[in-house]
């Protein structure tokens, strides 16, 4: 997700910096909420219960969704030991948070090599591209180690009963995901992508790809947020894509 709060989005809300700028005849305006709040409130309008945090690393993203609000069930799942031993520590304090058994998902299950990366969370079960490295060099690869892979729809921890909403950070193996979430997908009812404009890792699917695969299963793109941009020249390479069901 996007790395940066703006200071129009730390300022929110907070009626007494009004009365501090107000010497230097400074206007603020209400800004947009920030990336988490933002998306917490599209959860809440489709009335989400479950979040499935596919690509979970350390759970960045599971605990920033509930500091923005969402209180209801969040399943993680994540292939890295060193990651997944983290993610678990940090779900025991917490509420309504699952940790499926340490894999990776993917279009079917059986097992895999998944490459580590310097900074973990970059980590990919395809190869890194040499753009990603020169943008972020700590996205290269410094071991590999093997992890069961699972699909979605295999997985017996979803109830398929519940408004399910996907959020997939898989670098680049989003839709192998995806392949694997045939059945969940028909009743989903969002999900969020990575997708690159740029490729940054191997044989994975281009913006136009995914975004066509998911509006050809019903889905509607209700919004975009920086993922990530090259440092030194602010080129986007990539998107977090969320897309929730037509009607």
């Amino acid at each position: 997700m996007g790395r940066f709060t703006s200071i129009k989005h730390i300022l929110n809300g907070k009626a007494g910096v009004f009365w501090t700028l107000r010497p230097l005849r400074i206007m603020l305006q209400r800004a947009e909420p920030d990336t988490y709040a933002k998306l917490n409130l599209q959860l809440t309008h489709h009335a989400v219960d479950v979040v499935l945090d596919v690509g979970a690393n350390k759970g960045q993203f599971a605990q920033a969704l509930r500091l923005a609000g969402y209180g209801s069930d969040i399943i993680s799942f994540e292939p890295l030991p060193e990651a997944y031993s983290t993610l678990n520590d940090m779900a025991v304090r917490v509420p309504h948070w699952i940790i499926a058994p340490r894999a990776a998902v993917g279009s079917a299950a059986g097992s895999a090599l998944i490459n580590i990366s310097k900074n973990s969370h970059s980590s990919s079960l395809l190869p890194v591209t040499k753009t990603s490295i020169d943008a972020s060099p700590t996205s290269a690869f410094i071991g590999t180690v093997e992890t069961p892979v699972i699909t979605l729809d295999g997985c017996t921890l979803v109830d398929r009963t519940a408004n399910v909403f996907i959020k997939i950070d898989t670098q680049g193996f989003e839709m192998e995901v995806l392949k694997g979430a045939t059945q969940l997908l028909k009743t989903a009812k969002g999900v969020q992508l990575e997708m690159s404009f740029t490729p940054m890792y191997e044989g994975a699917p281009d913006f136009e790809t995914l975004y066509k695969f998911m509006i050809d299963r019903g889905f509607v793109l209700w919004g975009m947020d920086t993922a990530f941009r090259d440092p030194k020249t602010r080129r986007l390479y990539q998107v977090d894509a969320t897309f929730f069901r037509e009607g």
